[in-house]
Order: C-alpha cells, then sequence, then structure tokens
C-alpha cells in the first residue's frame, strides 16, 4: 500500500509531498516516509503505530472480538455492527450524535459494502511486525498525534513512535479516542496545517 501511494505520486507528477496518514493510514505514511525519503516534505502520523505487536486483544478483549464479528457479519448486520465498533472507539468525552454516525456510515456503507474489507486490513496490521526500523529511519519533520482516549491503539504507541522518530513532536489529545470527535477537528486542522508550514 505504501508502494501504491507512491505510485500515485508519479502519476500525478507529484516529486515531493506532505504526508499524512491515520491509524492504518499512519503506519503506511510512516513506511513511506521511512523508505522513501526523496518524495517526503513531512509526516504526520495519527493515532498510529509503528509495531503492531500487542494490539487491541490483550488489553480489550471486547473490542477485539467484536472487530472480527463484524467483518464476518451477513450484509443486513454491516450496518449496526459498524455503529457499535464506532461507538466503541470514539472518544467518550465527545461521542459522536446517532444521525450524523448513522448517515456517515449508510453512506459508506453505499460506496463500499464488501463484508471481508476491515478483516483484511487488520490481517494487514497484524502482519506488518518489521515497521520499527523504518520508522526510525524517517529523517524529515515529523508530528505524531495520538488521543488520550484511544482504547484501539493505545497512546503508548504514539509515545514510542514519537521516540523512535528523531526531533519528533508528539501532540497528546484530550477528549480524542480512535477518532475525530467534531468538536476537536478545527483544532487538529490548526495544528496539522501549523506543521505543515
Amino acid at each position: 500500500m505504501a508502494h501504491d501511494a507512491v505510485c500515485l505520486l508519479d502519476h500525478l507528477k507529484c516529486k515531493q509531498a506532505h504526508i499524512v496518514g491515520a491509524s492504518m493510514g499512519g503506519m503506511i505514511a510512516q513506511i513511506i516516509a521511512g523508505i522513501y525519503h526523496d518524495r517526503i516534505i513531512s509526516l504526520t502520523s495519527i493515532m498510529s503505530t509503528a509495531d503492531s505487536r500487542g494490539l487491541v486483544m490483550p488489553w480489550n478483549m471486547k473490542l477485539g472480538l467484536h472487530l472480527l464479528k463484524s467483518s464476518q457479519a451477513a450484509e443486513e448486520e454491516q450496518l449496526d455492527l459498524k455503529m457499535e465498533t464506532v461507538r466503541l472507539i470514539s472518544s467518550r468525552t465527545h461521542p459522536p450524535k446517532q444521525e450524523e454516525l448513522e448517515s456517515r456510515l449508510r453512506k459508506a456503507l453505499a460506496r463500499d459494502a464488501e463484508k471481508y474489507g476491515t478483516k483484511r486490513q487488520l490481517s494487514a496490521i497484524v502482519a506488518t511486525k518489521k515497521t520499527k526500523k523504518i520508522t526510525q529511519r524517517v529523517n524529515v519533520p515529523t508530528l505524531i498525534i495520538h488521543g488520550a482516549e484511544d482504547r484501539l491503539i493505545p497512546i503508548k504507541f504514539g509515545r514510542k513512535n514519537a521516540e523512535l522518530i528523531e526531533g519528533a513532536e508528539f501532540r497528546e489529545i484530550e477528549g480524542m479516542a480512535h477518532d475525530f470527535p467534531r468538536p476537536l477537528v478545527g483544532y487538529l486542522a490548526f495544528v496539522v496545517s501549523k506543521h505543515l508550514g
């Protein structure tokens, strides 16, 4: 997937880019920044990790089992399961509003109702265990953002990311979990845009 993203830059005739990724996208962004140094101006990694070992199951069995169930659900169950997934990983300080959440997830399902997508993504994350050394090779200005309430990828993983990358700035966001709570979106946009210069 990191290679695919660089191929997209090639297709767009874009020599360099600021790269921002969240969750699995943060893992991909870190791999890109660690391997394709000359293509990246800066890195912003949000609620992510450089090491998938120990994620989810050991400290949150309910969440881990729910994610596996979601990936095996029949089509008619997808909306309810996805809504429950979002509730499990979202901010408790700023929970998503029911109507907005349902509307957003209905659009997402209409765009792609592939029920095994979540399972494949989880498999890719679990299989990607050797990115620590790649992340340590990142040599561009780096911002690591992590929510204090994150139960899917706890904040200690974000702190470890910042330690792996020389000169990385770490931002802990109170009231944020594994989501982008609406009341914090403006602040997050400000923090990222300031990093991009």
